[in-house]
């Protein structure tokens, strides 16, 4: 269900804090400014506005991000009474809303770097909250129903900046095959989107080749891919170019050419995972964080 920002702050309470700076610690500033104050064009426009007002012409400034992370917040909250039709209070709402507000310039409490970069962007808005999380788990104990997808699952909630932990259980359970190639020149040329999703689809085609799921495409091509220092409107920050999945691409086939005939063990499970990591951390303003959990006798 899609949500809309119907939730603003009071202009008259944000006048308050218009200009001002919270008592930071020793690196706080410099921390904010370089991962999550967001460039003002990635921003709403009546938050725009208020930029503009302030004098500001490249990126936010905290007590903005606080307008943007506080409406967004109690905008989820207003949609989703709306849609259910519960009760709700805008007079309520706007006193919590300011204490919230007023908490989090306290540093009383903060949201979580996922929030403070992404809550009441226009990317939450159409595509939800995925890119909000802080962590998440896959396990590959299925992966002779689907091989790519845990692989798949970690590397598109990476590229939102979410941590993802998985497993080894299905080491063995799989064994590797010759992928199947078509013919790039007459046949089948892979082009790859200028989408996260188009990423992680070449990925799972490239995995699957190797179990017959899917075939190996003769020929990728990459010139849909911005190039490297664009900057990615939605998500934010600039785009890497096409080399780092480029990159992965050869080294997973490389990885993969070394268990043809051979099952999948848990040293596999966890190279394709970090090379995957590799990949993704790659953008400027995503961060990579793996665990992979495995039995104790584990060599």
């Amino acid at each position: 269900m899609k949500i809309t920002p119907e939730f603003k702050l009071p202009e008259s309470f944000i006048s308050e804090y218009i200009g001002r700076q919270p008592e930071w610690g020793p690196i706080g500033y410099v921390t904010y400014k370089r991962t999550y104050a967001r460039p003002l064009d990635s921003i709403l426009e009546y938050q725009q506005k208020y930029a503009e007002k302030a004098g500001l012409t490249q990126s936010e400034e905290f007590w903005l991000t606080v307008v943007r992370v506080v409406d967004g917040t109690y905008s989820i909250q207003k949609n989703h009474c709306k849609n259910l039709n519960l009760p709700w209070s805008d007079s309520k709402a706007v006193r919590s809303a300011c204490e919230m507000y007023r908490r989090i310039w306290n540093f009383k409490f903060l949201p979580p770097g996922r929030g403070l970069w992404m809550m009441g962007t226009q990317y939450i808005y159409d595509r939800g909250s995925a890119a909000l999380q802080n962590c998440a788990f896959v396990s590959t104990e299925n992966i002779d129903k689907d091989f790519a997808e845990p692989f798949c699952f970690l590397m598109d909630m990476s590229m939102l900046g979410v941590g993802v932990g998985g497993d080894a259980r299905g080491a063995g359970k799989v064994k590797l095959q010759q992928p199947r190639i078509t013919d790039g020149v007459f046949g089948d040329t892979h082009m790859v989107p200028d989408t996260r999703e188009g990423w992680v689809a070449l990925v799972r085609r490239i995995l699957n080749s190797y179990t017959g799921a899917a075939t190996r495409p003769g020929f990728i091509s990459y010139q849909m891919i911005r190039p490297e220092g664009s900057p990615i409107t939605g998500f934010g920050g600039m785009a890497s170019g096409p080399a780092p999945l480029q990159r992965l691409v050869t080294n997973l086939q490389l990885l993969l050419n070394n268990y043809i005939g051979k099952y999948v063990d848990s040293t596999l499970i966890t190279d394709i995972f970090n090379m995957i990591g590799v990949c993704v951390v790659s953008g400027n303003v995503r961060r990579g964080a793996e665990i992979i959990l495995g039995s104790p006798g584990d060599t």
